[in-house]
């Protein structure tokens, strides 16, 4: 299936989710205060809108499905639920090769006397589609959005009064996600460290890699090369938090867990270790893995460029973003030479 249409054709604010740091299952979004502006969501306004705008949709269903799913409220239109669970029908439905068939002969009728639709229904379902689509995608990049400047930007593309158009729009979020975010990851991660830094126990290696041993392990089976293998359990988080990934199912966070429970019945109780070689993973694990035995604890505080660097790692992990790893290595399989 195609991402959806959101997501397809926003590609660059979408794929470069940025995590602030909300708390699992969270969202920043907030309805907000007109009083006080609001780039950001001015500018996802404005591309709401023009989707709006582009499909001839009806933009008030489009808001009003936006809002009530940032919000948590069911988005239903005539016997359709339009929700998380069921995008994928919706979309299908909505965008079948049919409906982009008349679509795009809509949109090369010059006279304009092609349709996009053939009824309001499916006028409201596609405007409802869009607009939690969007709700879903903006609840992702865990920004503090605000709706009623969302709802503005929309609103004056629609109508042609914005104060930007959509190329500058693009050229917003690129600056925003390239240049303002990383920017303010670096900082913010170079001053949890210094802190960090100062935390009893703690030491830093050469490369800047900090650690506390919580407990050595066996001396004599330790890891001495970036080809050896290792089995670990371990949990991941972010400067402020925020689990990102872990091995036993305790440590996920309520969000994993329900998604878990949901796609994989059963597989919560399967706890068991991770298996890699230390080449094959970020470096701040191959330096930071070396430093203990089989049977050993450590806490790792990895800056982001022994971590994911200015990159980052898809919706949680963001660029320039120091982590934190608590790990305890289960067994080590040295190097076989031959």
């Amino acid at each position: 299936m195609k991402k959806l249409f959101f997501t397809a054709a926003t590609a660059f604010m979408a794929v470069t989710a940025i995590s602030c740091g909300s708390k699992d299952g969270a969202t920043l979004i907030t309805k907000g205060d007109l009083a006080q502006m609001d780039s950001l969501s001015y500018v996802y306004g404005i591309v709401v809108g023009n989707q709006a705008k582009e499909l001839e949709l009806n933009l008030d269903c489009v808001i009003s499905a936006f809002e009530n799913t940032v919000f948590g409220k069911e988005v239903i239109v005539g016997s359709d639920t339009v929700n998380e669970n069921n995008m994928q029908a919706i979309y299908m439905k909505v965008f079948s090769r049919e409906r982009q068939r008349q679509i795009q002969a809509a949109k090369s009728d010059s006279t304009g006397n092609t349709p996009i639709f053939d009824n309001e229904e499916m006028r409201e379902l596609t405007s409802a589609f869009i607009g939690v689509d969007a709700g879903l995608n903006l609840a992702k990049i865990n920004q503090p959005l605000q709706t009623v400047w969302i709802s503005k930007g929309a609103s004056e593309i629609n109508d042609g009064t914005a104060s930007m158009n959509m190329d500058e729009a693009t050229k917003y979020l690129r600056y925003f996600f390239t240049e303002k975010i990383p920017a303010q990851n670096k900082i913010a991660s170079e001053e949890w460290l210094a802190g960090i830094k100062k935390e009893r126990g703690v030491k830093e290696t050469e490369s800047g890699l900090m650690y506390k041993i919580t407990k050595a392990g066996d001396k004599n089976a330790m890891p001495t090369s970036l080809q050896d293998t290792v089995k670990v359990h371990y949990k991941g988080t972010t400067r402020t938090g925020k689990v990102f990934d872990a091995s036993r199912f305790a440590d996920k966070s309520p969000e994993q867990q329900e998604m878990i429970k949901k796609y994989r019945p059963g597989s919560e109780k399967e706890d068991s270790p991770i298996e890699f070689r230390l080449d094959r993973v970020i470096k701040g694990w191959g330096e930071g893995l070396q430093l203990i035995g089989k049977g050993g604890k450590i806490t790792l505080w990895i800056p982001a460029e022994l971590a994911y660097g200015k990159q980052g790692a898809g919706s949680d992990i963001g660029p320039n973003e120091a982590l934190c790893f608590e790990v305890e290595l289960i067994d080590v399989m040295p190097e076989v030479v031959k």
